[in-house]
């Protein structure tokens, strides 16, 4: 049981008391049946061996049944029992222990039953000496058993000390049989026995009250399995109608994100035209709806250029946009001759009480420019660099921006002003958003040490305008939109190509 059942220690002293008692018991058969009086010593010597171990083993299990932890007592017993154990195996034929000069023949007479005659040796000093120490050593196993059981009340522990005191009564009285004092039969090994069945039994209890818990666990295990069930269908339940309601909501959302990135595509230019150049646009939003901003306007004989970007992406930012495309139009509907840092002053208004309305933080760059068919631009906000082929030195140039952001009404006092520039047959304008340029290279992320060396950058624009600055603005597109192939844009991406013709 000790080996299938390891946890339970108390079955591995039980094993070694087993097997003791066994031996015991088998010495004493032998010894009754002995013919003379040296075989009766040789037995008594394995007797009083095996007495010995009983007091090391007795001790082990009793700890163990009752869980004391201390093990010193347990090595004094051990070594003390173990001295008479190794004396009384060594000094054979000797006062110490037993000599056939010394022999003690006895004659039990057990009335109907029979006569016998039982060949055996005078204890020495030694086995004195053992047996009082047995006599004390049992004292404090039962004092030690009786305080364990009125401490705790543990079950069991009432039946091995009243197989105990049987025991005591019994090593009394093989004792007094042994020295002498009166005629009869040895009790000791059945009084053995008495003990291994009360341990027996005390294990056996203990063996069925825990199975008798694991059915009571089970059962109750069964039943919270039962109500968890019940729990998890009602929650399932629960579950399946707010997954219905996600649903729903979901689909109302994903239906108004749909109207909102219809009504965005709707007004951004599809084929921009302006009078005396080739133009082609580009805008890849990071979501569904998108911050950046480009427009074509032809208006009251006015052409007019805008590109912008929202800070951030998404609904917000694309609610910012629409708002902005809205109040420009609407501004240069009545005055599309005006200067483009007015337009920007007065669009600025609008946008920047709205965003307060709407409680975004944000802002937008943004550059507008006033377009002359006969290759005159001027231009005011600040913006990325706008970049300029020139055809004639078949190179490009990086004009800088300046003026203010939208959306921030403390601005409108200070002096923008507007910049030119002037464009020759073929050259070409390219206005982009950062959406572009902060590309990183796939597989690289911000966390990436110097990641910033993987960006798609300035000069990598600059070096396609130059290798395609002489192609038509569709095919200068496609140029730089194959180029982001390789590049992950985490950002709205938008680019317009402007191209003088005549």
């Amino acid at each position: 049981m000790y080996l299938r059942r390891r946890k339970e220690v108390q079955n591995r002293s039980f094993a070694f008391l087993c097997f003791n008692i066994a031996f015991y018991n088998t010495f004493c058969f032998v010894q009754y049946n002995s013919t003379s009086v040296g075989q009766g010593i040789f037995w008594q010597h394995l007797q009083y061996a095996s007495l010995g171990a009983l007091g090391i083993f007795l001790t082990w299990f009793v700890y163990d049944i009752t869980g004391y932890r201390s093990r010193k007592s347990l090595v004094f017993f051990g070594i003390w029992f173990t001295i008479f154990i190794v004396l009384g195996l060594t000094l054979r034929e000797n006062p110490l222990t037993f000599t056939t000069a010394r022999a003690a023949i006895k004659n039990i007479d057990l009335g109907f039953i029979g006569r016998f005659t039982m060949y055996e040796g005078q204890p020495g000093c030694v086995y004195e000496i053992q047996a009082i120490s047995s006599y004390l050593w049992y004292i404090y196993i039962m004092i030690f058993l009786i305080k364990s059981y009125l401490k705790n009340r543990q079950k069991g522990l009432r039946t091995i000390i009243a197989a105990q005191f049987v025991f005591f009564a019994a090593t009394i009285n093989d004792s007094l049989v042994s020295f002498g004092w009166y005629s009869s039969i040895y009790l000791i090994e059945y009084a053995y026995m008495l003990i291994i069945v009360a341990m027996a039994h005390t294990l056996m209890n203990r063996f069925v009250d825990l199975h008798t818990q694991v059915e009571d666990l089970n059962i109750s295990l069964e039943k919270k399995v039962e109500n968890r069930t019940e729990e998890l269908k009602s929650a399932n339940q629960d579950l399946a109608i707010i997954n219905q309601q996600l649903t729903e909501t979901r689909d109302a959302l994903w239906g108004e994100m749909e109207i909102a990135m219809r009504i965005q595509t709707l007004l951004v230019p599809r084929e921009p035209v302006l009078d005396g150049y080739e133009v082609s646009t580009f805008m890849r939003p990071a979501l569904s709806v998108g911050g950046d901003y480009h427009d074509v306007i032809n208006v009251g004989g006015y052409s007019w250029i805008v590109i912008g970007d929202v800070t951030g992406h998404g609904v917000p930012a694309g609610l910012v946009m629409m708002m902005v495309q809205t109040s420009i139009h609407v501004v240069l509907d009545q005055n599309p001759s005006m200067k483009p840092s007015d337009l920007l002053k007065a669009v600025n208004i609008t946008i920047s009480r709205n965003m307060k309305l709407i409680d975004e933080e944000g802002y937008m760059t943004i550059t507008a420019l006033a377009v002359d068919k006969n290759g005159g631009i001027t231009y005011s906000g600040l913006h990325q660099d706008i970049l300029i082929y020139r055809a004639g030195l078949n190179r490009v140039e990086s004009v800088p921006t300046r003026g203010f952001w939208l959306g921030d009404i403390s601005q409108l006092m200070s002096d923008m002003g507007d910049d030119t520039i002037h464009l020759e047959k073929n050259d070409t304008i390219l206005l982009h958003t950062d959406g572009i340029t902060d590309a990183l290279e796939n597989g690289i992320t911000s966390k990436t040490k110097n990641f910033t060396m993987y960006m798609y950058g300035v000069e990598r624009l600059k070096k396609i305008m130059e290798e395609n600055g002489m192609k038509s603005t569709q095919k200068i597109k496609e140029a730089i939109r194959d180029s982001l192939a390789n590049y992950e844009c985490n950002d709205d991406v938008t680019f317009m190509v402007l191209k003088r013709q005549i």
